[in-house]
């Protein structure tokens, strides 16, 4: 149950997988073979040897797993992105959450006074 509740934290505002910029590759990589796989479907119909499904069904099909998969993985890898809202603060321990480091930042570009300017 920890691990399920753990991926549906990577959904939250503020939060982000570990080394995103592997999950980033991935995410293009994975981008980059539906774009292939696609065009060589389309090219064996287009050379006598049609898949037997519809190319427009292809089309829609392959579409819909490509947005999916860089719907999900620009949420989980982006700490700026989220669906759901930011986990409360906790002040027990004193440590800064993601969401305030975030707000602390934008108050110091706003206010001159905090970016010692």
């Amino acid at each position: 149950m920890d691990k399920l509740k753990a991926i549906f934290d990577l959904f939250r505002y503020g939060e982000q997988v570990t080394h995103a910029d592997i999950w980033k590759a991935g995410t293009n990589a994975s981008a980059i073979i539906t774009g292939i796989i696609l065009a060589l479907l389309h090219l064996s119909a287009a050379f006598g040897h049609p898949v037997p499904m519809d190319l427009a069904d292809i089309d829609k099909i392959s579409a819909g797993i490509a947005a999916a998969v860089l719907f999900v993985m620009h949420n989980i890898t982006n700490h700026n992105a989220g669906l759901l809202p930011a986990k409360p603060i906790v002040q027990a321990d004193k440590t800064a959450t993601s969401e305030t480091r975030m707000q602390q930042d934008n108050q110091a570009i706003d206010n001159p006074q905090l970016r010692g300017g």
